[in-house]
C-alpha cells in the first residue's frame, strides 16, 4: 500500500502501545497528520497492551478524514467481538485479512511468487521452502528475495535453501522439542539461548513452540484413534500441513505421553498470557519453562 499510494507522502510507522493517548492523538490530529500529507501506519490498537481503546473509538467517531490522506491500522491478532474492531471494520475504506496458508495453499502461493520474481526453482524446492516457513507468507516472500539476490540466474538448489533461509528456525523448533522430550534441559536451554540471540522475538519463538506442541497433540490423538496407523500423508491432509512437517514431528510424538503433551501445552498458554500482561522479562519466562519441564 505504501508503494502504491505513498509516493509524495511523509510515511510514518508507529506502535500504539509505545505512546500515551495524548501522544497518539496528536499523531492523528488533522493539524499534524494531514498538513504534511502524512501516510500514517499504526500497529497494535487492538492489542491488550494498548489501554486507550475507548478514547480512540470516541476520537475516530468524531473525526472526518479528508480525501487522499492515509491512516492504516495493522494487527497481528484481532478480537472481532470488540466494539472497536466492529467500528473499524465498518469505517475502513478497505479491510484485508491475511490468514496463515496451509499445505498446498502455501506451495501454490510460493510457486506464484517464484514466477513473479523470474526465479528458477523446481516444485520440489518450492515444497522444501514451504515446509521451512511453516505457513508464514511474509517470511516466505523475504526468503525468496534473499534467494533471488544470491542465485541470480542460477536455479535454486536445496543446499541454497539450507544455507540461506533463516527459516531454518523451524528446524530449531524440532530440535528444541526433541531435547525437551529427552529431558535434555542443557541442550534445550542452549538452543533457546541461540534462538533468542537471533532476530526472532520471544513472542514469535513462543508462538512457534506452542504451534509445534499443538500439532504434536493433534498427531498423537489422530494416531491413537487410527490404531497406531502412521500414514504421514493422511495425517498431513487431515491437519492441513505439509507432509514434511508431519514426518519430522511423528518421532517427537513418541517421546511424550498424551498427558505430558497436555501439561506442557497448558504451561505454554500460561506463559503466553504472562508475556502479554506482565512485566516479567520474556526470555526469563521461556528459560523457566525449560527448567521446570
Amino acid at each position: 500500500m505504501i508503494a502504491k499510494y505513498g509516493q509524495g507522502f511523509s510515511v510514518e510507522k508507529i506502535k500504539a502501545s509505545e505512546l500515551s493517548w495524548e501522544e497518539l492523538s496528536r499523531k492523528f490530529a488533522s493539524n499534524t497528520l494531514f498538513a504534511s500529507k502524512k501516510f500514517l501506519v499504526v500497529s497494535g490498537v487492538l492489542n491488550k497492551e494498548f489501554r486507550a481503546k475507548e478514547e480512540l473509538l470516541n476520537f475516530l467517531k468524531e473525526m472526518n478524514f479528508p480525501a487522499d490522506e492515509y491512516l492504516v491500522l495493522e494487527e497481528a491478532e484481532a478480537d472481532k467481538r470488540t466494539v472497536l474492531f466492529k467500528f473499524l471494520a465498518k469505517k475502513a475504506d478497505e479491510a484485508y485479512e491475511f490468514e496463515i496458508l496451509k499445505g498446498a495453499e502455501m506451495e501454490s502461493w510460493i510457486y506464484k511468487k517464484i514466477k513473479e520474481r523470474n526465479l528458477k526453482m523446481s516444485r520440489a524446492m518450492c515444497e522444501k521452502l514451504a515446509a521451512a516457513v511453516l505457513g508464514d507468507s511474509w517470511l516466505a516472500a523475504h526468503e525468496l528475495d534473499k534467494l533471488k539476490a544470491y542465485a541470480g540466474e542460477q536455479e535454486i538448489t536445496g543446499q541454497m535453501i539450507e544455507d540461506l533461509v533463516s527459516a531454518k528456525f523451524s528446524d530449531r523448533i524440532f530440535e528444541l522439542t526433541d531435547a525437551l522430550g529427552r529431558k535434555d534441559k542443557k541442550t534445550a536451554l542452549r538452543l533457546l539461548e541461540n534462538q533468542l540471540g537471533g532476530e526472532d522475538s520471544e513472542i514469535r519463538l513462543l508462538a512457534m513452540i506452542i504451534r509445534q506442541f499443538r500439532i504434536m497433540i493433534q498427531i498423537k490423538s489422530l494416531m491413537a484413534s487410527s490404531s497406531g496407523r502412521e500414514d504421514k500423508f493422511a495425517l498431513a491432509r487431515l491437519l492441513g500441513l505439509h507432509h514434511y512437517a508431519v514426518e519430522k514431528t511423528m518421532p517427537l510424538v513418541a517421546q511424550y505421553s498424551f498427558e505430558e503433551l497436555k501439561k506442557i501445552y497448558g504451561k505454554l498458554v500460561e506463559i503466553d498470557l504472562k508475556m502479554k500482561s506482565s512485566s516479567v522479562p520474556k526470555a526469563a519466562l521461556l528459560n523457566k519453562l525449560v527448567v521446570e519441564l
